[in-house]
């Protein structure tokens, strides 16, 4: 069976233009501030998927769960890990979608909550 997974990755682009414009000490606050923002956002992202995932052995409940790995700062990359969670993702009854939903939700929240964590850093 060919192995097709889905894969999202949570990261700040475009952060190098403000950061240029602020001192070095509200830059580090910034990036702090907007890393720490990243890695909680992708925690609870990855929670909202799992919560949503459907469950025979919680297999692909506890993939999703423990999926957000930082790749660098500002930056995580979510996978779910077992070999079926295309199929649960697009062809399960009554829970298809639970990645693509809230990956969705993740499009108009997560710049929300890294255009707070800038203001509150400054």
């Amino acid at each position: 069976m060919a192995r097709m997974r889905i894969n999202y990755d949570l990261s700040l682009v475009g952060m190098d233009q403000l950061l240029n414009r602020l001192s070095e000490q509200n830059a580090k606050r910034v990036t702090d501030a907007t890393d720490k923002a990243t890695e909680d956002y992708a925690n609870e992202l990855a929670r909202k998927m799992a919560d949503k995932a459907p469950v025979l052995t919680g297999e692909l409940k506890r993939s999703l769960q423990n999926s957000p790995t930082r790749k660098g700062t500002g930056w995580y990359y979510l996978m779910a890990t077992v070999d079926y969670t295309w199929v649960q993702e697009y062809e399960h009854r009554t829970k298809a979608g639970f990645i693509r939903r809230n990956i969705a939700l993740a499009e108009v929240e997560f710049p929300e909550r890294i255009q707070k964590a800038v203001k509150d850093a400054l």
